[in-house]
């Protein structure tokens, strides 16, 4: 019997061998590891006071995507010095995070420079107009690996600029992105020379436009993409055009096209395509839907984009924890009604769900809720 388990082994290792080229052909690499926890979690900020961090521990969430706000780590004014009490704020956060057990992806979100807010005139562009705050981005990202280049854990990586945007605003072309993000990289290593940095493409963080971002040369890159679309669903009511007050569903039809969980992974395919080529870890940064949406959809839009997360191995926060009350899991359905649900959401509980599947904690599945 064993010149037939031998030949059986021999034809194993052929299809095994096989397999492994058709995907060297295909241009997939097996994906490099940068954490030993899949990240599940959400977005905060350094508003939020231990309690909250106590609530979020009992959640199961194991991981923050910390937005470092317009005026906290830098002066608001020329000549835009550093701020002590910003960073004593995030000092404090990062040890309320470790004694949680709670990574923290530490976002630098509104640099001197960059305020990104829905109406115009509250905005600030400067970033992609004068060259000088590339270089106050470059010199704060130095600070900041300096500090906590010695943390441990709990710095889970640094995502280096929140939803570049140099060709949306200025008509710039995409490689300015490429050559600061190397630029930033390359200034965190000088303290930090293993932390996970996280890139985004521009556009928003649109995951089209990784087909502009060039990979990094550096072994502990990560790459991130943010996930609102179709908009006209997952943003109803939060812009200021008109077009987009109207009420939409999902699964549903948004300007005579389909959008369900099949259309949904489709529009993150060049996400997938970027992880399959580079090897690369893929982190979902944000990804949300007003908690108004019509019928109990925002659960549905969520339960499906975090089952596509799950299927391709992303990392994940939800956006977000306990800021506007618009994306907030905790609040029900009711658009006027600003008190926190009485009763758990579906969206809470499906997140909890989520939340404690790497915990020694159960929670109770969900379901599907009733539909309205």
């Amino acid at each position: 019997m064993r010149k037939p388990v031998m030949m059986l082994a021999v034809v194993l290792c052929l299809a095994v061998v096989s397999s492994t080229d058709a995907m060297a052909k295909k241009g997939n690499k097996e994906v490099k590891k940068l954490w030993d926890i899949r990240l599940r979690g959400v977005t905060m900020d350094l508003r939020l006071e231990e309690s909250d961090m106590d609530d979020l521990a009992e959640w199961g969430a194991n991981s923050v995507r910390l937005m470092l706000r317009y005026g906290e780590l830098n002066e608001k004014e020329e000549p835009y010095g550093y701020r002590e009490e910003g960073f004593k704020k995030l000092d404090r956060m990062l040890d309320w995070c470790e004694e949680r057990d709670i990574r923290c992806i530490i976002d630098m979100h509104e640099p001197p420079g960059k305020k990104d807010v829905c109406l115009p005139k509250d905005r600030d562009l400067r970033l992609w107009k004068e060259f000088r705050f590339h270089d106050i981005l470059v010199e704060t990202w130095e600070k900041i690996a300096e500090r906590y280049a010695s943390r441990g854990k709990v710095v889970a990586a640094y995502d280096i600029l929140n939803e570049p945007n140099p060709m949306e605003q200025f008509g710039m072309p995409e490689g300015n992105w490429n050559k600061l993000a190397r630029r930033i990289v390359k200034a965190i290593r000088k303290y930090d020379e293993t932390r996970p940095v996280i890139i985004e493409p521009t556009h928003w963080a649109d995951p089209d436009y990784f087909a502009f971002l060039k990979p990094v040369e550096d072994p502990y890159a990560a790459y991130s993409f943010h996930f609102y679309k179709p908009f006209k669903f997952t943003t109803q009511g939060v812009n200021y055009f008109e077009e987009w007050m109207v009420e939409n569903e999902y699964p549903g039809k948004i300007d005579g096209r389909m959008y369900d969980k099949k259309q949904l992974e489709k529009l993150m395919k060049p996400a997938i395509k970027f992880q399959k080529k580079h090897g690369v870890e893929i982190y979902c940064g944000e990804f949300s839907a007003v908690r108004y949406a019509p019928n109990n959809s925002a659960y549905r839009y969520i339960r499906d984009c975090i089952e596509i997360f799950e299927k391709y191995g992303f990392h994940w926060s939800y956006h977000g924890y306990r800021e506007w009350t618009g994306w907030s899991a905790e609040h029900g359905e009711d658009k006027e009604d600003q008190t926190r649900s009485e009763t758990e959401t579906d969206r809470f509980k499906l997140l909890k769900k989520y939340f404690m599947m790497d915990t020694e904690k159960t929670a109770e599945s969900p379901g599907e809720p009733e539909e309205k």
